[in-house]
């Protein structure tokens, strides 16, 4: 945010400002005249602008302008927000109250710049609470709870720790963090003072594809064993330079009941739709025809099949918006010309990969690469140790028959001429 040179200084005025090394100024509290004295850094995190000690509320605080996470005693109100860093599209990811009338919900969105946006999780309902006085924050014993009115108020529980109604009395405090990733996920972690690592408690998704536009609008899936969601292109879509996919060809609108186009089927495969649906079938019962019905659509670019959906197994869209995750009984189907068929998905080497780990320097992660040279190493050294052996015992540098006063040895051959064929007797 700022270079070398830069100041953060406690005006007379009661401001707090920070300017870089040219003097303009970044950021500012804005306290201007408002009778603060002073500003301390709590322990854990809170940058308090204070009037007078037990004088509340403060002129400011930073816990009143949460960014990306929430710190134990920090709230987040109705009138705040997390939110990740936009990406090149300007997309980014937002968790935000909702409210209808008296009833206010949490919600998870993605936000698109240019489109529009996507609600992927909501939240348990908060009944009777009247305008702005709703209230998120993490308790003592690890839990994380909404709000009506305060601390006095109703509480409702989003996660509950077991440590809340095991053990009671157990404390986390200032090691609770409830953050938004990168990837769209609401993640509550506790920092484990003896490991020195942060431990996942609840998240809103299980796998780093959980949520939509992960991998803007390419597909995002988990190969066996890895913890590392991959980016792709759908078939028929290449990556464009801001970093989405583009299809390749545009289904024309007088298409003529899908000539010149196949399916292209991924197993496995979900898509968020959001409200790109066109329609929903319930007397479908193969994968395959839900394709045809996409197929002879003009207005479809994919559909979705699963047996599991009972009520509508085959779903036709009208545009891959979102993404697309990984799910084992559904099928998405992608209209593409006859000629593409044969081109895979494109990789999208980004920075859209998410890592599961909480801990990205994991000492396995680079005593791994160590295993072949140090194996390669070891099964040299133990060779080279054999052949010294194995040198001794044929009498080479080390062996008892170089002392002086020892016997002399002889070779086959030498015994075998001194002997004429072991036909005489020697040294009797």
């Amino acid at each position: 945010m700022v270079g070398k040179n830069a100041t953060l200084r406690f005006e007379v005025s009661g401001n707090l400002r920070l300017t870089d090394g040219n003097g303009a100024t970044v950021w500012e509290t804005n306290t201007s005249n408002s009778g603060a004295i002073f500003g301390r850094l709590s322990d854990w995190g809170n940058l308090v602008v204070y009037a007078m000690w037990d004088v509340t509320p403060w002129p400011w605080e930073s816990f009143g302008h949460p960014t990306v996470a929430l710190q134990f005693s920090q709230k987040l109100t109705e009138k705040a927000e997390l939110t990740t860093v936009p990406n090149a599209l300007g997309n980014y990811h937002r968790l935000a109250f909702v409210r209808s009338g008296c009833t206010v919900r949490l919600a998870l969105t993605y936000v698109r710049a240019k489109a529009s946006n996507f609600t992927y999780w909501w939240g348990p309902a908060l009944e009777s609470c009247r305008g702005g006085s709703a209230s998120t924050f993490l308790t003592t014993g690890g839990s994380f709870v909404m709000t009506c009115g305060g601390a006095a108020g109703a509480v409702t529980y989003i996660f509950r720790s077991r440590m809340d109604f095991e053990t009671p009395g157990q404390k986390f405090g200032e090691t609770l963090q409830l953050k938004l990733e990168d990837d769209g996920r609401l993640v509550l972690s506790r920092f484990d003072v003896s490991s020195r690592l942060w431990v996942r408690e609840w998240a809103t998704g299980s796998t780093p594809c959980a949520a939509p536009g992960v991998c803007g609008n390419g597909i995002c899936s988990l190969h066996a064993g890895q913890k590392k969601g991959q980016c792709s292109c759908p078939p028929g879509y290449s990556l464009a330079a801001d970093g989405d996919c583009r299809r390749n060809v545009t289904v024309e609108a007088g298409c003529r009941g899908g000539e010149g186009y196949v399916m292209a089927k991924l197993e496995k495969t979900n898509y968020f739709v959001g409200g790109s649906t066109i329609a929903k079938h319930s007397n479908v019962t193969r994968g395959k025809d839900c394709g045809e019905l996409c197929k002879a659509d003009c207005r479809c670019v994919a559909s979705l099949y699963s047996p599991a959906w009972k009520a509508s197994r085959c779903w036709t869209l009208r545009a891959l918006e979102f993404g697309g995750f990984p799910e084992p009984s559904v099928e998405l189907y992608v209209k593409v010309k006859e000629a593409e068929q044969s081109h895979p998905s494109q990789p999208l080497e980004t920075d859209s990969s998410h890592s599961e780990e909480l801990v990205e320097n994991d000492p396995i992660n680079w005593l791994v690469p160590l295993t072949l040279p140090l194996s390669l190493l070891l099964y040299l050294l133990v060779n080279q140790k054999r052949r010294r052996i194995e040198g001794k015992d044929e009498g080479g540098e080390g062996s008892l028959t170089t002392v002086p006063g020892m016997p002399v040895s002889f070779s086959f051959a030498e015994l075998h001429e001194a002997t004429s064929g072991f036909s005489q007797q020697i040294a009797r």
